[in-house]
């Protein structure tokens, strides 16, 4: 253990100060979460992180020793990399994120909670220290991150059960639960999640896209079915592991596609909020499949990795121009996206819901559950 972990009576200091800002900010509401994030040292789930950079242009992460500023600060930290050092696969989440989600998983006492993603145990020691070790389960699919996390929670007097498994399938052996919540992010919630959950109980987890994801809040009916809104702000979550590979093509691949690509021009509109998560969270449902770039001369050039269509966007004397290729024309359809979202009052992500309806179809809702909506 570092010297800085030592400082006992800084961290509590650091942690009081990040306490007070979650408050705040409205992450946290309620005086128990507020007990349980003062009562739980963040720190020191956090022993070795990994620091970004880049080398020779590409992103790599570099095995570094948090301080304990860092550790307190509002901010999400990598503590597992793949074989190649470019991927991160597991991380510390931004302590406003966990906080906002566990306040939506509106916990009491005597409730059963399957965590999805053990990660540090971090968020694991706080729902024991809200809950009680006896009621909680935490799952994740590698043994040496349940290891450390076992170790850490037993330190500070945690025991929950915890398992090595795969998170699309639930825990079973302690199911059924009255709350679910995934610390990473799936493109469809898993019907195992659904099946495990009492009628009445709520899943709250992080739906991802191709270009932006948002927290759903899921109260779960009888017959696989299940309902709710997102959460207000964006989140980014690691995905769980073994989803369906995308493509087969790399990023570079994708890119040399519309480098190369020769098509006839003309004058595009580049929509205000190109840069919006809230654009894009409608957008990515409308253009699935595509991937957006943007570089220096080339502003915005989009590909789908299904059929290669191709659409990239230069700038000239007139005005911007895009040229198009392939069997769509996604340029065309994002300017229609861009017409829905801001016909539709530019929405945030509080004004979607998701449904979930027995047979396991999941449709995505703008406002109401009856209003038009787009199937994952």
């Amino acid at each position: 253990m570092s010297g800085a972990w030592t400082d006992e009576a800084g961290a509590a200091r650091l942690r009081e100060e990040l306490v007070a800002e979650l408050v705040a900010g409205g992450a946290i509401r309620s005086e128990s979460w507020r007990r349980a994030f003062l009562a739980v040292p963040r720190h020191r789930f956090l022993e070795t992180v990994y620091r970004r950079s880049r080398v020779r242009g590409q992103v790599c992460y570099e095995l570094d020793r948090p301080s304990l500023e860092q550790a307190y600060r509002d901010d999400s930290l990598v503590v597992r990399v793949d074989s190649s050092g470019r991927r991160a696969t597991s991380s510390s989440t931004t302590p406003s994120l966990m906080a906002s989600m566990l306040e939506a998983l509106d916990v009491d006492h005597g409730h059963r909670v399957l965590e999805i993603g053990t990660g540090t145990g971090y968020n694991a020691a706080l729902l024991c220290e809200r809950l009680g070790s006896e009621t909680v389960t935490s799952i994740d699919l590698h043994p040496e991150l349940v290891e450390a996390a076992g170790r850490c929670l037993a330190d500070l007097g945690y025991r929950p059960r915890l398992a090595v498994a795969d998170g699309r399938l639930g825990y079973p052996p302690a199911a059924p639960y009255d709350r679910i919540i995934a610390t990473c992010s799936v493109r469809r919630i898993p019907t195992s999640w659904l099946a495990q959950t009492r009628p009445g109980g709520i899943i709250v987890a992080n739906l991802q896209g191709d270009h932006t994801s948002a927290t759903v809040r899921l109260v779960v009916g009888g017959n696989g079915s299940a309902e709710g809104r997102f959460l207000p702000d964006d989140a980014a979550f690691i995905e769980i592991e073994g989803e369906e590979e995308r493509t087969r093509l790399s990023m570079q691949e994708l890119a040399d596609r519309w480098i190369r690509g020769e098509a006839p021009t003309r004058p595009a509109h580049v929509p205000e909020a190109m840069e919006d998560g809230r654009f894009w969270f409608l957008t990515q449902r409308l253009l699935p499949h595509v991937v957006l770039f943007s570089t220096e001369g080339r502003p915005w050039c989009l590909v789908d990795y299904r059929d290669l269509s191709w659409a990239r966007v230069e700038e000239s004397e007139a005005g911007p121009v895009v040229a198009q290729g392939g069997p769509q024309r996604l340029w065309d359809r994002l300017e229609e996206a861009d017409a829905l979202w801001t016909g539709s009052g530019r929405p945030g992500f509080e004004r979607y819901g998701l449904t979930i309806e027995g047979e396991g179809r999941q449709r995505l809702w703008l406002d109401a559950p009856e209003s038009h909506g787009w199937d994952l």
